[in-house]
């Protein structure tokens, strides 16, 4: 009982310190309206965001607003970043927060989380939305719940088209889709398809991208590391870490 009235305190002061009254607000919200989506408003956003409360998403949040876990050193300003798994859209906001005049893509499979990911960045320009599952070749996927909650979704390819399939698109398809030339920030957080991402095609649109922050998932399928770094290898770059976040500047 102490331990969570500590942890309810500092949280208190946790948001009260980040966010001001708008902190305080959000966190009335969480307390009274359960399993409803919230919206947080605060004047380092331009528009407000909208959560599913007592879900994965307010993990998202913390991760990426309070803890800046896709802040990175960038010594020039990007035009065009692109977000392989962007669940609800939170990075894509901090992002084109940050970077006001980038070109964003963000590309997210699931139905639900895509529906709030439009949500979230409907108001913001040169935003685009792209239902599918991010690959190492044009495919047929399907979209699983294998139980790690609403960030934890899986694609799998499948033979043919159906019902419940969703396109495949690899990095290289969405350069062409886009006219992209480079891509200057390359968010990947895709739940294992790093395997197949790094292990095909990867020559067509690797040497394009200055700035890689990806999280690996061996934990879901082995071998996602190892694919990884077996390709980049091959290229120069230097590498940090952010959280979990393996931040990468090719150069």
């Amino acid at each position: 009982m102490i331990k969570n009235v500590i942890k309810l305190f500092n949280k208190i002061l946790l948001y009260a310190r980040l966010y001001g009254v708008s902190g305080l607000i959000f966190l009335t919200k969480r307390a009274f309206f359960k399993n409803q989506v919230i919206s947080f408003r605060h004047s380092s956003l331009r528009y407000p965001v909208y959560i599913r409360n007592n879900s994965s998403d307010m993990a998202v949040f913390g991760m990426i607003f309070n803890d800046r876990g896709y802040q990175c050193d960038v010594d020039f300003e990007p035009k065009v970043i692109v977000d392989c798994g962007a669940n609800i859209g939170l990075a894509a906001v901090y992002f084109k927060n940050r970077f006001p005049n980038a070109k964003v893509i963000a590309v997210e499979p699931e139905k639900e989380n895509f529906e709030l990911m439009v949500k979230n960045l409907e108001q913001y320009p040169d935003v685009h939305c792209l239902r599918s599952g991010v690959w190492g070749k044009d495919a047929n996927l399907v979209v699983e719940d294998i139980g790690n909650g609403n960030w934890g979704w899986v694609v799998r390819e499948v033979d043919a088209p159906g019902a419940n399939t969703i396109p495949a698109v690899s990095i290289g398809k969405i350069m062409e889709m886009y006219n992209l030339t480079g891509i200057d920030i390359l968010k990947i957080d895709i739940e294992g398809s790093e395997v197949d991402v790094f292990s095909r095609n990867y020559e067509q649109w690797l040497p394009a991208v200055k700035i890689i922050m990806i999280e690996l998932h061996d934990r879901i399928i082995q071998g996602a590391a190892k694919s990884f770094f077996e390709t980049l290898v091959k290229y120069n770059f230097i590498l940090a870490h952010r959280g979990e976040c393996h931040i990468i500047y090719m150069k």
